[in-house]
């Protein structure tokens, strides 16, 4: 049973969620140019967000308190019977996203991972985006 993935769940990533994404992306790019005070805070905020989405999309359990173990210990991932992230960029860009203490560097890794999920769930272009309601108003 503990071997099962979670077939049964559906994880398919929208348009609205992926413009979820992109409006997060934007939130802090604005905050990061303004430079407020809270950035780092919202940042990491967003940050789980991110993760937690892309962990969804490919049917990993997530665990803010064990991203960073499943990506660089053998030992976290054998206790927690947690597999390796697929993706070996995106397992990189996340560890980078938690241990950099830049803003600006943080920034980039996350600008960089924001983009590195969407070209998985099939890119997402803001100016294309289109929203439909049963309601004229």
């Amino acid at each position: 049973m503990l071997s099962k993935d979670f077939y049964d769940i559906d994880v398919s990533v929208s348009e609205l969620k992926k413009y979820e994404l992109w409006d997060m992306l934007d939130n802090l790019q604005d905050m990061f140019e303004s430079g407020r005070e809270d950035f780092d805070f919202i940042y990491y905020v967003s940050l789980d967000k991110l993760i937690s989405t892309y962990m969804r999309s490919i049917r990993y359990p997530y665990s803010i308190k064990l991203i960073m173990g499943n990506i660089v210990s053998e030992v976290i991932r054998n206790k927690y019977l947690l597999k390796k992230i697929p993706d070996v960029k995106i397992s990189e860009l996340i560890l980078q996203c938690i241990t950099t203490s830049e803003k600006r560097l943080k920034m980039e890794c996350y600008e960089q991972l924001t983009k590195n999920i969407f070209d998985i769930f099939g890119g997402f272009d803001v100016s294309k985006y289109l929203v439909r309601s049963q309601i004229d108003i």
